[in-house]
């Protein structure tokens, strides 16, 4: 046993980990559908519909909604955020998540003139993955290294090679001018 879930206070009858989420979806003989972040086992969020009994709970790789099966009816519901995290910095590279996958690009790298409304083709650059998941990212100001919060820690990468340089616990961080920062826990 790795962990126990606790919190229904009748059977569980079903339960689901989402396959591009960090959840663990629980559905109970009380009602309730309970949202436990994988990592670290805590409770989330607690949702009841009032439609009696849960019995089945069904997620889909490469989406953020998830289907729950009741006695009295069924229910859609989205969890998250369907947009990427992004930030840019003053150069013009632009750093995204989806998920625990961080990409980067060049904008400035399109070169040619450009009508409103046209596509640029740029050239994407795989940078690596979160260890926590992203809620927000954001450059600092001299666009040499980008932090990102999310799971209640923060973790600041080099916004080229995306290695490591400092972590701690905290739900948001700012960044000061001249390139310092200051964290709300």
């Amino acid at each position: 046993c790795v962990q126990t879930l606790t919190d229904h206070t009748q059977n569980v009858s079903c339960v689901a980990f989402h396959p591009d989420l960090p959840v663990i979806i629980t559905g109970s003989e009380d009602g309730a559908v309970r949202v436990f972040h994988s990592g670290t086992f805590s409770l989330e969020n607690t949702l009841n519909y009032g439609m009696e009994r849960v019995w089945c709970i069904a997620c889909r790789k490469g989406s953020n909604r998830v289907g729950l099966g009741y006695d009295e009816g069924s229910a859609i519901i989205k969890m998250g955020k369907e947009q990427p995290v992004a930030s840019m910095d003053q150069s013009g590279k632009i750093i995204w998540a989806k998920h625990n996958e961080v990409q980067m690009v060049n904008v400035k790298t399109a070169g040619a003139e450009l009508t409103d409304g046209e596509r640029i083709p740029l050239q994407v650059k795989e940078l690596g993955n979160c260890e926590v998941y992203p809620q927000s990212l954001r450059h600092d100001p001299k666009g040499r290294v980008a932090v990102v919060c999310g799971d209640g820690s923060y973790i600041i990468y080099t916004a080229l090679a995306w290695r490591t340089k400092s972590y701690g616990n905290a739900l948001e961080v700012v960044w000061s001018p001249s390139g310092d920062y200051a964290t709300r826990e």
